[in-house]
């Protein structure tokens, strides 16, 4: 599988489980996240913590698309 292919099936999956809940947006980012974290939030919120940018999945509610 090519690069590019890989990364969109990684990012799909992982709108399906933010999609879902807290507990499969969780699991997932707990396979597929990095050691270093950085996440840049609307309002200047940041996240350079793997444990809590995990946490932080798990404690919200599914997406919804529009």
């Amino acid at each position: 599988m090519d690069g590019r292919r890989e990364l969109l099936e990684i990012e799909h999956a992982g709108w399906r489980a933010l999609s879902a809940d807290g507990d499969a947006a969780a699991a997932f980012y707990e396979n597929v996240l990095a050691t270093d974290v950085l996440m840049l939030l609307p309002g200047g919120l940041t996240i350079d913590d793997r444990a809590e940018a995990i946490e932080s999945m798990r404690a919200r509610r599914g997406l919804r698309s529009s």
